[in-house]
């Protein structure tokens, strides 16, 4: 028995127009449904990353000027450092009536641990007064320390004076 046989054309015309049609509904259930779902469940996730790209960029904006903040901070305290340096010599130097005529701040040296803040002092004055400011110098709550001293005699019993100071700072 032969099924297409017995059918009539019309028969044959609906039979294949409904085996067509359910046949693309397997398609579109099958293939282009999962293939949609995928493509929007990708796209989600694109703009999600979009998102958070979004959201970096605007914190790396907000860290790059958090940054220069700290920067600006840690040179004012590099330089607070630097003027009590300079404030606890001068001091000495005034309480002992030395004559100063040049202070010079040189670089910091960093180490693993500590910084070394340097600077040049030039002066003249009577040995006395010298010697008791090497003396301060020595015993100063800065831990401060000499690292070269240059005494030149000129006339007058007075001597010229040049010496390299340093101030131990941790980094901590």
């Amino acid at each position: 028995m032969n099924f297409f046989g017995v059918l009539t054309k019309r028969e044959k015309v609906l039979f294949y127009l409904t085996a067509i049609f359910l046949f693309s509904i397997i398609i579109e259930k099958g293939v282009f449904s999962p293939l949609r779902k995928k493509s929007s469940y990708l796209n989600k996730k694109i703009i999600s990353y979009e998102v958070k790209l979004i959201k970096a960029k605007r914190i790396l904006q907000e860290e790059e000027k958090i940054e220069s903040a700290y920067r600006k901070i840690v040179n004012r305290n590099n330089s607070d450092i630097s003027i009590s340096f300079l404030k606890e010599i001068e001091t000495i130097a005034k309480k002992i009536g030395l004559h100063i005529t040049e202070i010079r701040y040189q670089k910091v040296q960093e180490g693993d641990i500590e910084k070394r803040y340097f600077v040049i002092l030039k002066g003249k004055d009577k040995w006395e007064k010298i010697l008791r400011f090497i003396y301060e110098i020595e015993k100063a709550s800065l831990l401060l320390r000499i690292e070269r001293l240059q005494l030149v005699s000129q006339k007058n019993e007075e001597l010229r004076i040049e010496m390299v100071l340093s101030k131990l700072q941790s980094k901590f």
